[in-house]
């Protein structure tokens, strides 16, 4: 996958995991989870998911609140634009992390 003069190379592991150790994985593969900036990143790396919830990486900043980076540290921008409605709620005061839902019918 390419992307804005970025070469991006996107590895797809099927094993169930929690976003904390998919990011020691990536890193451990010299990457990090991937963090769309664009509508057709994040429709090619859904096609290549088979329209499963995926993790994206992006999690709330170790400053907390309402406040959220990119484990890549590029910008934040493009995901938040597209939370759904009223998210990210921090369910259970738990929700650091997010994760792409694939929703039939949707964008």
């Amino acid at each position: 996958m390419r992307g804005s003069g970025n070469n991006k190379c996107l590895k797809i592991t099927t094993k169930p995991t929690n976003f904390h150790s998919a990011q020691a994985a990536c890193t451990q593969w010299g990457g990090n989870v991937f963090a769309p900036q664009s509508m057709s990143e994040l429709k090619a790396a859904t096609e290549r998911m088979r329209r499963n919830d995926y993790w994206v990486g992006m999690q709330r900043s170790e400053e907390g609140g309402n406040k959220w980076e990119n484990v890549d540290g590029s910008a934040t921008g493009f995901l938040q634009s597209r939370w759904g409605s009223g998210m990210p709620n921090n369910a259970a005061g738990a929700e650091n992390c997010v994760q792409a839902l694939a929703v039939p019918g949707t964008e």
